[in-house]
């Protein structure tokens, strides 16, 4: 399948996906019912201004309920920075849901190289419904389409060209930022692939 026309042969599909996700999980995931829900992405947000903007908050009430899950400084670089750029509950739910269709998108467009449309539709429905829970942000959301574009790129063609080796390794190291133990899998596991397939179509490696 020719890459500059992939996404327009399957617009139809495509369209029917963002439907499916509008319909069934914009709403649910974009209401706040229980502040319990939302006490994680608040923890991004709490800790990302107080790195960098200052506003950390007072040591005399770190320990009580007035801050979320205690502040606790355990998530990754990446995230702090992201959730500084978002700036709130409400640009990260809409970002989340960006990334969210991105990535089925680019999971739809995977599987349906190696199966029928129905099955692919199914696969994906099934993504969609099971996968996605906004209020819970976490760096498995940024990770989840970079992590498909690089499948995607790798296996889009028997050779992977120069320029699609530096995108894949540039979106390696973003998932590095964002998860650091995926970043680490995901490097060992493209650079074996690279290795193998070379291999397998005769390519000769020049080590010096």
């Amino acid at each position: 399948m020719n890459q500059n026309n992939i996404f327009f042969k399957n617009w139809k599909e495509i369209i029917f996906l963002i439907f499916i996700y509008s319909i069934f999980k914009i709403p649910i995931n974009s209401i706040v019912f229980k502040f319990a829900n939302i006490v994680h992405t608040l923890q991004h947000v709490y800790a990302a201004q107080g790195i960098f903007k200052n506003l950390l908050i007072n040591t005399d009430i770190a320990n009580t309920l007035m801050t979320p899950s205690n502040l606790g400084l355990i998530f990754t670089p990446g995230i702090f920075y992201l959730s500084s750029i978002l700036n709130g509950l409400t640009n990260i739910i809409i970002f989340t849901h960006f990334l969210n269709i991105f990535f089925f998108i680019l999971f739809y467009i995977l599987i349906r190289k190696v199966s029928s449309v129905q099955l692919s539709i199914i696969f994906t429905t099934g993504i969609i419904f099971l996968s996605f829970n906004i209020k819970f942000f976490g760096a498995d959301y940024v990770v989840q389409p970079l992590m498909a574009g690089i499948l995607l790129l790798f296996f889009n063609n028997r050779e992977a060209n120069n320029i699609q080796l530096i995108i894949i390794g540039f979106l390696c190291g973003l998932i590095f930022i964002f998860k650091q133990n995926f970043g680490i899998f995901f490097l060992v596991v493209i650079g074996t692939a690279i290795f193998f397939k070379n291999l397998s179509i005769g390519k000769k490696f020049n080590y010096f």
